[in-house]
């Protein structure tokens, strides 16, 4: 997962806008689901992508890079409380 996770944060970091950040996301969540089918491992990446985009957001000096990973933190953040909210 740590190689998945690390590419999908290169192509977040590189993307053009918010919709391309979008799909990107999307697409993250999709691979996951078709590779895993598994509820707790989506919660696990969740989690993941949220402790390493805070990672790379307190090293990133791009402002673009910068601008996408507050975004990408944002979606994941509240994707990942939906999830959590869904258990109960």
């Amino acid at each position: 997962m740590v190689y998945f996770s690390n590419e999908i944060i290169s192509q977040i970091k590189t993307a053009s806008d918010s919709s391309h950040l979008n799909s990107i996301i999307e697409n993250s969540l999709q691979t996951l689901a078709a590779k895993n089918g598994i509820f707790s491992s989506e919660r696990k990446y969740l989690m993941n992508m949220v402790m390493a985009l805070r990672y790379e957001k307190a090293k990133e000096r791009n402002a673009k890079a910068l601008e996408n990973l507050n975004y990408a933190i944002e979606i994941f953040e509240k994707l990942r409380k939906e999830k959590h909210t869904n258990l109960f």
